[in-house]
């Protein structure tokens, strides 16, 4: 996987996750609207608990900007590019992959460009990364690159559901990318031998 180095340290301009000028974290702002729309699901990951409706969607917020200031914060000095443009990124699918793997969405907004980050320490997240770009962009193709990038051990970070839903996707893709490629062999090497006789 092709990464982009951020220290992310020399971004942050104070301990509650906030960032300098340059970076949007688009989860954390999707996280917040999600909590004042009052969906349970975040709403209860935060407190840690299933949801109550006597806590309060004022208390949760509160939680999130200070002690919980740290959650969904990039943490490790990567980012991974988006390979497009992500115009239907919506909140629901910005908490979700925040919520079920250790990345958060970061713009760029001196470029324009939307990245990946690993909001968790750990020996390889290349699941995590995987799963959320398959949360962000289901029906896409991951960048060719990537695909070898990501571990098959089961266990790393991921809950036992979401490592089978992306093995299943895994397979999907690789399928889908050999035909594809297969095909395409097949036309360049019938242009070829057009071309030679």
């Amino acid at each position: 996987m092709i990464a982009t180095m951020v220290d992310w340290n020399e971004q942050f301009a104070d301990y509650e996750g906030s960032l300098r000028g340059k970076w949007i974290n688009l989860t954390k702002m999707a996280i917040g609207e999600e909590v004042e729309d009052g969906n349970k699901e975040v709403i209860s990951f935060l407190i840690d608990e299933e949801y109550d409706e006597t806590v309060s969607t004022e208390e949760v917020i509160d939680y999130l900007m200070t002690d919980g200031g740290h959650l969904f914060t990039p943490l490790m000095n990567y980012a991974y590019q988006f390979p497009c443009h992500p115009d239907n990124l919506t909140n629901e699918k910005l908490a979700k992959a925040g919520i079920e793997t250790n990345t958060c969405v970061m713009e760029d907004e001196h470029n324009g460009n939307f990245y990946l980050a690993l909001t968790g320490a750990g020996m390889d997240f290349s699941q995590d990364i995987a799963v959320a770009f398959s949360i962000l962009f289901p029906r896409r193709l991951m960048p060719l690159d990537w695909y070898p990038g990501i571990q098959n051990q089961s266990n790393l970070s991921l809950s036992d559901k979401n490592f089978n839903d992306l093995a299943e996707k895994m397979i999907s893709d690789c399928k889908w990318a050999s035909n594809l490629f297969k095909s395409l062999e097949k036309t360049w090497e019938r242009a070829k031998e057009k071309e030679s006789a």
